[in-house]
Parts: structure tokens; C-alpha cells; sequence
């Protein structure tokens, strides 16, 4: 009998795998270790636990539905950007983007479609953007679907953010009619103090939000504003950094 060594993380253990073992490292020869399978606890058990070396096999061609041929991470204009290709899918309904911060508990961050439409025998490529991180590493993997809910995770990528400033990347649009968006980097968790003022300094608006330690995009809703020009103020109350901004109401 030919067996098949398998690495697999997956919702569902097959039922052609096998635990088998050997007793001599330099022999070839495999024997069934007649383990129990438990589809519920997805386990295999042996009450017998002679032998030197274990590994998985399977009595069955378990080829695996989507062949992964790439996955990185990387900082890009401070965002992580993450890039994984496929050399092969079969039944492929698309990727869960998954995160960590301590690489044990994962969080979903979005799901991307298969692009192939379930199969496909050339190379695909595919990326996502996390702008929500957090300062220090960020684990990331790929938890890939079929169509009939079986799935196999990826490797993990690391990335470590290092976070020295706040930083006030984008201010948009201006001039603005009924809303600001503001994309903040900041390397705490903080509150975030805005106050908008007139020319003559009369303040207008004030409103605080709260951030975390990565990328924030907040909304300002300038709506109910006269016409004019006016300056944004913004303080991050845990490390007393501050920021303005001039824009122009339409």
C-alpha cells in the first residue's frame, strides 16, 4: 500500500487518514498504527504508543483543493500589505484574511473571493491591505474555503510595527461640504481631542474620539457649518502631541 504523508489543518479530519509509526529511523518500512479516529474531536488515539517515530498517511489521493505558492507581508506607506498567489484551485470559494497579536487568537479581518471561479490551473494572484494594526508584530495568515465548508489554514506571516509618532496621513476632502475624513497613524491608545475653529478663532466644533495603537480613520461631520475657512485642531491626549489642519467649507 502507498501512503501519502499529509500536513493538514482543516474543519474535518478525512476519513482515510491514518496514524502510522516505525520503530527504526533508518527503515522505510511504515505499519498502521490503528489509531481511533473521532471525526467529532477531530483526534486520532492509541492505546498502543510503541514505536520511535508518527506521522499522518492516507489510504486515499487527499490532493489539496488550492495549491499556495505565496503569502507575504509587508509595510507599504505605513500599511500592511499582504500578497499570496496560487499555482492551482479546484472547488475554491476564497480566502478569510485572519490576524493575531500574540499569534495564538485570531481575528477575521475579511474575506476575498477566489478569483478563478473555484478552478483554475494558472496562477492567480491575490492582496489585501490591513490598515487597522497594532504596534509590535502582527501574525497573520490565510484560512482558505472550499465551496462545501471544508478549510485549510496558511502558514502565519510576521510582521513588527514600529510606531515613533503620530502621524496624520490624509485629511480629505478639501475643500469639504458635509464631511472630513481623517487617516491617523499613532503609536498609543489615546483619546483624540478635536476642536474646529473659524479665523477670528471663535471655536465652532469640538468632539473627542477615541483611538488605538495603529491606524484610525475618523469621520468629522462638518454639515451644519457656514461657508468659510476654518482650522482643525487635534490633540492626542495620551502623548500631548498636536496637529492642524486648515481646510475649506463649501
Amino acid at each position: 500500500m502507498s501512503l501519502t504523508i499529509l500536513v493538514i489543518q482543516a474543519s474535518v479530519i478525512p476519513t482515510t487518514l491514518k496514524l502510522v509509526r516505525r520503530d527504526n529511523l533508518a527503515d522505510d518500512s511504515w505499519e498502521d498504527a490503528e489509531a481511533i479516529l473521532d471525526e467529532t474531536a477531530n483526534t486520532l488515539t492509541i492505546t498502543d504508543g510503541t514505536g520511535t517515530e508518527y506521522a499522518l498517511a492516507s489510504t486515499a489521493n487527499n490532493s489539496l483543493p488550492v495549491t499556495l505558492s505565496l503569502f507575504t507581508a509587508k509595510v507599504v506607506d505605513k500599511q500592511v500589505v499582504l500578497n499570496w498567489e496560487t499555482q492551482s484551485e479546484s472547488n475554491n470559494s476564497g480566502f478569510y484574511v485572519e490576524r493575531s497579536v500574540d499569534g495564538v487568537n485570531f481575528e477575521t479581518l475579511h474575506f476575498v473571493l477566489g478569483h478563478g471561479g473555484g478552478n483554475s490551473t494558472v496562477k492567480l494572484a491575490y492582496s489585501y491591505t490591513d490598515i487597522t494594526y497594532s504596534a509590535g508584530n502582527n501574525y497573520y495568515r490565510l484560512k482558505q474555503m472550499d465551496n462545501d465548508g471544508q478549510f485549510v489554514y496558511s502558514r502565519v506571516a510576521v510582521i513588527n510595527i514600529s510606531l515613533s509618532a503620530v502621524t496624520l496621513h490624509s485629511f480629505y476632502p478639501n475643500p469639504v461640504s458635509n464631511e472630513l475624513n481623517l487617516l491617523i497613524t499613532s503609536p498609543v491608545k489615546s483619546a483624540l481631542i478635536i476642536t474646529v475653529t473659524d479665523i477670528s478663532g471663535r471655536v465652532v466644533q469640538q468632539r473627542s474620539a477615541n483611538i488605538v495603537s495603529g491606524n484610525n480613520k475618523i469621520h468629522v461631520n462638518i454639515s451644519n457649518m457656514a461657508t468659510g475657512t476654518y482650522f482643525m485642531r487635534m490633540i492626542i491626549s495620551e502623548t500631548g502631541e498636536v496637529m492642524s489642519h486648515k481646510f475649506l467649507k463649501k
